[in-house]
């Protein structure tokens, strides 16, 4: 709710109620950047209560990972994986609210029962979204982060990250929607070669261990990269060395000489003795 710039509004609600109210507030994640001054102005003396560890993702949920070629090789991976996989309902969450409208319009297209729930929808529209998912009239919601903080709709089985996350946090937010009140999940997320690091990232931010999963006739050509570090992440290329000149500035090195290579032959033109050229008059 913070989130999606309801501060105010949850403020002005609860200056509305009695004095001797009991105030609760609930998180997937107590580090948010507003919980803490929310938490200064409406509760006296709190107390904290934390069930598991916030860098703990659900224990019910089994997390896969699909590699990906690119935007136009996950296209084709998204329908083949919801056909594939038995499910109630799914989740589909894309890093920007243009995705995913694009991914509903795509799966509309492909007559799969989708639509699309992001933070710039009116209060109607957002209603009717989420009515029909609920009724099971949409089988599939594509969202961004911000819609679909705060989401409670029970038989959600399936979360599907379009785009990687930005960081654990998010990814804990997201793969929680499903496997609520003791039910199991599964969480599958598309790793393009720019996500690998993210993917790593995330992984030993929250103590994962990602099954790998190929969709049968979709296998990406991209395997991971060549070569990676001690924790897991590529092994970016090196740069350029660069000399410095007297001046202070940097210029890059010079070619190294092929082994065997002839020497260049001194000649009149670089022998120091070049005869001087006439300069040209100035226009």
């Amino acid at each position: 709710m913070l989130d999606m710039g309801l501060r105010e509004d949850v403020l002005a609600i609860c200056a509305r109620c009695a004095p001797g109210r009991q105030v609760i507030m609930l998180s997937a994640t107590l580090r948010h950047r507003g919980v803490a001054a929310v938490a200064q102005e409406l509760l006296q003396a709190p107390e904290t209560i934390q069930v598991g560890e916030s860098r703990q993702a659900h224990g019910n949920i089994h997390h896969q990972l699909v590699l990906a070629d690119g935007q136009e090789h996950k296209d084709q991976l998204l329908p083949a994986l919801l056909r594939a996989t038995d499910f109630r309902r799914a989740l589909v969450f894309a890093n920007k609210r243009s995705a995913a409208a694009r991914l509903a319009r795509l799966l509309q297209g492909l007559e799969l029962r989708s639509e699309c729930l992001h933070g710039e929808m009116s209060s109607e529209e957002r209603k009717r979204v989420m009515d029909a998912f609920r009724e099971g009239r949409t089988a599939v919601l594509c969202a961004s982060d911000v819609a679909a903080r705060g989401l409670d709709v029970p038989g959600i089985d399936l979360v599907i990250n379009y785009d990687m996350p930005h960081s654990g946090d998010d990814y804990v937010h997201r793969t929680g929607r499903s496997a609520r009140a003791g039910e199991s999940g599964l969480a599958v997320s598309f790793v393009s070669a720019p996500e690998w690091n993210l993917m790593i990232s995330i992984s030993r931010y929250l103590g994962l261990d990602f099954e790998r999963r190929a969709l049968p006739g979709l296998k990406a050509r991209y395997h991971g990269p060549k070569k990676t570090k001690g924790s897991g992440k590529a092994v970016g290329k090196k740069k350029g060395r660069k000399e410095r000149t007297a001046s202070g500035k940097t210029r890059a090195g010079k070619k190294a000489r092929k082994p065997g290579a002839t020497p260049r032959r001194a000649g009149s033109e670089n022998d120091g003795f070049a005869p001087l050229k006439r300069k040209k008059p100035a226009s």
